[in-house]
């Protein structure tokens, strides 16, 4: 979907390929559709915290 962002018909694609009405599946102008709706994004989960070992004391 990145190469969509780059893309000079993003919003053509979409309205030929007219997804909610054809059940489309699969990525057009730039978002992803399964059965003609739109999948939303979900935010990244966190990436767990790096830890630094303790120095050791002398």
């Amino acid at each position: 979907m990145r190469a969509c962002n780059q893309c000079p018909i993003r919003k053509e694609c979409e309205v030929v390929v007219d997804p909610a009405h054809t059940w489309f599946d699969g990525v057009s102008g730039g978002r992803l559709w399964r059965n003609g709706r739109e999948v939303k994004r979900r935010p990244a989960p966190a990436l767990p915290q790096q830890t630094t070992p303790k120095q050791a004391t002398r």
